[in-house]
């Protein structure tokens, strides 16, 4: 039989069960570490819109601004190097070692809706003399400074969870807190090591759209 008469046979399909939920969750590598405040939550009660948010290894800022249709301004908060007052294992930091704490709200420019809050722990000593300056300056999101700065890095997903009521980094007043925000924490990794620590705290009005 010449070729052009042999029947095609096409690779099948996976089908996606409802275990892949599962897999999503076990993405977050330090669950049992959830901080207190926060309630454990089903990844599937989620709208298709949180749940990614919940698992991305990308820039939250560009998916805000892609997902609402308008430019994302960062409000910086709070900016300041402080000893750090207990070590954080998934740091890699002991008590007394000098960190930056960093504190920004991503604010729809239009609308002026606050969408996520964000806390970051950077240990500057671990990153290089130009992407400390970049950070420093504040002009951006952090996700741009990465993208800007490391050609290689990595994102692992740590916790995540509702927060329970009067217990968010929302309570600061940036945000309507009607209803439980929903709070993740992940790690940047570059060359093995830790270089920050990222906690951020999506609004709940924006879990549904």
């Amino acid at each position: 039989m010449r070729m052009k008469d042999q029947a095609v046979r096409l690779p099948m399909t996976t089908t996606i069960c409802n275990d892949d939920m599962d897999a999503l969750a076990n993405l977050f590598v330090a669950a049992s570490d959830r901080p207190a405040h926060l309630s454990h939550m089903k990844i599937e009660d989620l709208c298709a819109f949180a749940r990614v948010l919940l698992v991305t290894d990308g820039t939250v800022t560009h998916m805000l601004r892609a997902h609402f249709r308008e430019p994302i301004n960062v409000e910086v908060l709070s900016h300041d190097l402080q000893p750090l007052e207990a070590a954080e294992p998934w740091l890699q930091a002991k008590p007394g070692d000098e960190i930056l704490l960093r504190k920004v709200a991503l604010i729809g420019a239009r609308t002026g809706q606050t969408y996520c809050l964000a806390t970051s722990r950077i240990a500057l000593e671990r990153i290089s003399p130009d992407m400390r300056a970049d950070i420093v300056s504040m002009q951006r999101s952090l996700g741009s400074v990465l993208l800007a700065n490391f050609s290689e890095n990595r994102r692992e997903l740590l916790w995540f969870g509702r927060a329970q009521n009067g217990e968010s980094q929302l309570e600061e007043g940036h945000i309507n807190t009607q209803g439980q925000p929903l709070e993740r924490a992940y790690r940047v990794i570059s060359g093995g090591v830790p270089i920050m620590m990222i906690s951020e705290t999506f609004a709940p009005s924006i879990l549904n759209q």
